[in-house]
């Protein structure tokens, strides 16, 4: 059992002080200098930053085997499967058509 009679004294395992935050819950181990574990923090790049955002001229989407194509022609993503392209297709088709309609409401 540890000493109580000395409360300087510091006991096993106890971090140096102001080094460390006390919430184990959520704080465990950090320095209070230390930066949140983001994506930018860790070097990764956001890949979708740099994929063209599909605009209403794009539509309708088609699909050829795997390949997703906007009407003029374009890759726009691949998929797994076949199948797979043609429910993706369908989703984004039904969504555009909704915010088309929703834009003349």
């Amino acid at each position: 059992m540890a000493n109580n009679k000395n409360p300087d004294e510091k006991q096993p395992g106890e971090n140096p002080e102001g080094k460390y935050h006390f919430n184990p819950g959520n704080m465990a181990g950090k320095k209070p200098g230390d930066a949140e574990q983001t994506a930018e923090n860790r070097g990764e790049t956001n890949e979708h930053k740099d994929k063209p955002v599909l605009k209403p001229n794009d539509f309708p989407i088609e699909t050829d085997e795997e390949k997703l194509k906007t009407r003029t022609g374009e890759i726009v993503g691949s998929a797994a499967s076949t199948e797979l392209a043609e429910n993706v297709a369908d989703r984004l088709n039904e969504q555009a058509h909704r915010e088309e309609e929703d834009r003349w409401a």
